[in-house]
């Protein structure tokens, strides 16, 4: 992934878990600021592996 700001780090991190524990309802909760509840309370459970990647603060790359 190609870095727009110089001085942003990068983090790796795995989330791994129980079925139904609530991991990618974190997830979305970290990458939205407001309103994650709407996209929250109609999703369905995750199949296989989602890789994601996302700007946190402007600050970090996180890598899921």
């Amino acid at each position: 992934m190609t870095h727009e700001l110089h001085n942003t780090a990068e983090i790796k991190l795995i989330i791994a878990g129980l079925d139904n524990a609530g991991k990618t309802s974190f997830l979305i909760a970290l990458r939205q600021k407001y309103n994650f509840y709407e996209r929250v309370k109609i999703l369905k459970p995750t199949i296989n592996i989602d890789y994601s990647s996302f700007n946190f603060l402007n600050l970090y790359c996180i890598n899921l």
